[in-house]
């Protein structure tokens, strides 16, 4: 870490005077009140920040900066972080300064002649959690529900000074900043941070937040011309990592643990680098902008050291993840440097760094070929070697962890403890070495980054508790973040009796949702053959990935002049409010509809997901999960989702099922449609049984076939009918369109298969009073386009019904 960054009072009273400065705004929509927020932002620091043991030297400096940061004296630093964060305000003709946050979504557009939705899609108060992910249609008029509005803000305000109120006194700063951030990403992400004649839709948590780091960043700095610099890590090679696994003999039962502990141990190893980049940069937890999915944005200040730093940093990651994982993953870690001017245009910001990082990505850890390591020899090749059966890698000494690698053996150890893990704990340490594994425990050690992580489990009434066992061991001078999983209530009593007992006061808390549904029996993790087995219909699993469209593009020109004519740029705010957005579905959301149609989660995060299960239930979740990303987005066309199922054996390697999943959501994607006047935003697609529709064509397609489904099931000669219009449909299609040199003839063995098996007549099609099975089936004459379109319908049935052996 630098030694000579300064954490004296000045930078502490910036600091805390940053990421409260607009507090105030929350108490005005709760109150009803003339009060300048300013004055609200002061007294509350003065009032409610009273007592912390770590802010004595820097409450009344704090409060001074907060009620003075829109004055032209105002210090230079908080004054100029605050108008960057705030750079991205739109105007709007509204005049009311009490009013809900609407969803950034609502005004996205990357197609002139698709306009965004006119209504008003709002996301009230409260705090953060599966019940207010998604936006209400509303009217709009705020002075009609001026009631509503204070009540809700007044409710969710109490509430945040009731938890503020429990945050333990004794936190050293970075442990007290770190818990801070995480109330007010719980309780303000969800009220606007719009002034008086701008769109509310940039939540206060984010404007917050990145006005913090900015002026830490502005604070910090030794170059006054370029001040801030924008650092990006990627790990590469995460795919290949996760899902390189043979699939021995005998070890087919234990696949579901290891999969999902590689994918958790991938996002520890990304939480991890960040977290130690952050520290070695002598930064705070405002300054990591994001960390999942495989990369992280943190903000930093332009000083002498900074790239030699960097680059000593990057060559340190990639030589550990070469002798530990033999270079399965890599960082690719670059930075630029930026002017403030620069820095109002964050789109053209993330571009350039993105560049380096897809160069970068060109030549993974070049930085090591003057490494001594690059070549070996491996720390595991002194001695005679064994191949493991589940990553092939050589290894010594196999039979030490049941037959695996090191490696190994903690991932399936890692994926058997994670549905009972309640909580997840970072240790920093200077000696990993000194903490002991334990059996009721899973340590993951990063020994190189001076960090571990244990999966902690809630405690049982009268009995000790994982916390207090983990803070009881600690070594002296251990730093250590507790972490809540898939709850922002984080302030409970078990982590605040724990972190009670840390040594001087070296913890922090904070939660995560984690998107980790896993189907379970008697606390165990069911095996893909049990989950095959158990489910509604034949026993084969279903593989989902998906991913938001042309998300990249939506950074870069979804808020420019198609969205907002008077706006060009797109700040950092905006950009971080719209990360944490669809992380919160990805993460929060999904793994609720996980727990509804009992599917295993490989990964959910981000702006993508991988999911396992039954294959009628994969299905089916998606289907749900496109009619609750479209609500989730406002009914807005210009943001579009796609996704690949994959329908296999249970026992098919799950190499190949991940590879062929992410092939088939690529059909997806690749999907283009003419109309009149050019070419539609195209995507927006749903792949499954190896044809690709857009998703509305997609969900008439199954509904038909669920209604295909039922009649069948009563009636099982027709599948054979079933079966012969799917062979006539192939038959008479072809990529390029309708088969004209044969599709008149198969169109007449249509006409009498339904006539002699279903009782389809030009007399009975035209029969108000006919029977379901001539209804249905006769839509094939009257809809030629479900004729042409019915692979996805013939396939999905006849799976749905074939019957068990």
């Amino acid at each position: 870490m630098r030694d000579l960054l300064p954490l004296d009072s000045d930078r502490k009273a910036l600091l805390i005077a940053a990421l409260f400065h607009d507090i105030g705004k929350f108490q005005y929509r709760a109150e009803k009140t003339t009060v300048r927020h300013e004055e609200n932002s002061g007294r509350f620091i003065r009032e409610h920040l009273r007592g912390f043991k770590a802010l004595e030297d820097a409450l009344e400096e704090a409060a001074k900066l907060a009620e003075g940061h829109h004055q032209e004296l105002a210090h230079r630093h908080l004054r100029s972080a605050d108008q960057l964060s705030a750079s991205e305000r739109m105007e709007d003709e509204t005049q009311v300064a009490r009013r809900p946050l609407e969803s950034i979504f609502a005004r996205i557009q990357i197609d002139t002649s698709v306009p965004p939705p006119s209504e008003t899609f709002s996301l009230w108060p409260g705090p953060l959690g599966p019940e207010c992910v998604f936006p209400e249609k509303s009217a709009g008029d705020w002075k009609e529900e001026e009631s509503r509005v204070l009540e809700s803000h007044r409710n969710a305000w109490e509430g945040f000074l009731g938890e503020l109120a429990n945050v333990p006194k004794g936190l050293d700063f970075p442990g007290l900043l770190h818990t801070f951030h995480a109330l007010l990403e719980r309780w303000c992400t969800r009220v606007t941070s719009a002034a008086y004649k701008a769109v509310p839709d940039i939540s206060l948590f984010d404007h917050l937040r990145v006005t913090a780091a900015y002026s830490d960043c502005l604070y910090l700095a030794e170059d006054s011309e370029k001040p801030i610099v924008v650092v990006e890590g990627d790990l590469g090679g995460i795919q290949r990592f996760i899902y390189r696994l043979r699939t021995p003999e005998g070890e087919q039962k234990g696949m579901a643990k290891q999969l999902r502990g590689r994918s958790f141990y991938v996002r520890l190893l990304n939480d991890t680098l960040a977290n130690w980049i952050l520290d070695e940069l002598g930064l705070f937890r405002p300054n990591l902008i994001l960390s999942g999915g495989g990369r992280f944005l943190i903000l930093a200040p332009n000083r002498k050291d900074t790239d030699d730093l960097l680059r000593r940093l990057r060559q340190q990651a990639n030589e550990w993840l070469l002798q530990e994982l033999h270079q399965d993953l890599t960082l690719a870690l670059e930075w630029e440097s930026f002017s403030l001017q620069e820095m109002e245009d964050f789109a053209q910001v993330s571009k350039r760094v993105g560049q380096k990082i897809e160069r970068a990505k060109q030549r993974r850890a070049s930085d090591l070929l003057a490494s001594e390591q690059l070549f070996g020899p491996f720390e595991d090749e002194k001695a005679e070697l064994e191949a493991c059966p589940i990553c092939q890698k050589l290894v010594e000494d196999r039979k030490r962890y049941g037959g695996k690698c090191r490696i190994c053996a903690l991932h399936q150890e890692m994926g058997g403890a994670i549905p009972r893990s309640r909580y997840l704990v970072e240790v920093v340490v200077a000696e990993v070495s000194q903490l002991n594994p334990d059996s009721n425990r899973v340590l993951v050690p990063f020994p190189e980054f001076g960090r571990a992580w244990y999966l902690a489990s809630q405690g049982e009434p009268g009995k000790p508790t994982d916390l207090e066992a983990i803070v009881s061991s600690l070594p002296k001078g251990a730093r250590l973040r507790i972490t809540t999983l898939g709850d922002s209530q984080f302030l409970s009593d078990e982590p605040l009796r724990a972190i009670d007992k840390v040594n001087g006061g070296r913890g922090a808390l904070d939660f995560l949702f984690l998107a980790n549904h896993l189907p379970q029996e008697d606390g165990q993790v069911k095996d893909f053959e049990t989950i095959a087995e158990e489910g509604p219909s034949y026993p084969y699993l279903g593989f989902l990935r998906a991913d938001v469209d042309d998300l990249g593009f939506i950074f870069s020109h979804g808020f420019g002049r198609a969205a907002a004519p008077r706006q060009d740029n797109v700040s950092l705010s905006r950009f971080a409010t719209l990360s944490r957005e669809l992380d919160l579905f990805f993460s929060c959301h999904v793994n609720e509809l996980a727990k509804e149609f009992g599917l295993y989660i490989t990964y959910s995060g981000g702006d993508d997901l991988f999911v396992i299960g039954h294959w009628k239930n994969v299905l089916d979740f998606g289907r749900q999960l496109y009619q609750d990303f479209t609500r989730f987005t406002c009914e807005n066309r210009n943001v579009g989702l796609s996704a690949g199922l994959l329908v296999e054996k249970p026992n098919y390697p799950i190499r190949f099922a991940a590879q062929e999943a992410q092939e088939a959501q690529e059909k997806a994607k690749s999907r283009t449609s003419q109309r009149q006047g050019g070419v539609d935003l195209g995507k927006r697609a749903f792949c499954a049984f190896d044809c690709v529709h857009p998703w509305e064509r997609a969900l008439e397609l199954l509904e038909y076939g669920d209604a295909l489904v039922s009649l069948v099931e009563k009636d099982y000669e027709l599948r054979s009918l079933v079966r012969f219009i799917l062979d006539l449909s192939r038959a008479g299609w072809t990529k390029t369109g309708v088969d004209v040199r044969t599709y008149p003839r198969l169109r007449a063995r249509l006409y009498y298969a339904l006539a002699r098996k279903a009782d389809v007549t030009a007399e009975s099609l035209g029969d108000p009073g006919a029977d379901r099975k001539v209804r249905l089936f006769g839509r094939l004459i009257s809809k030629p386009d479900l004729f042409r379109d019915f692979a996805v319908v013939g396939n999905y049935v006849l799976l749905a019904t074939r019957r068990r052996r």
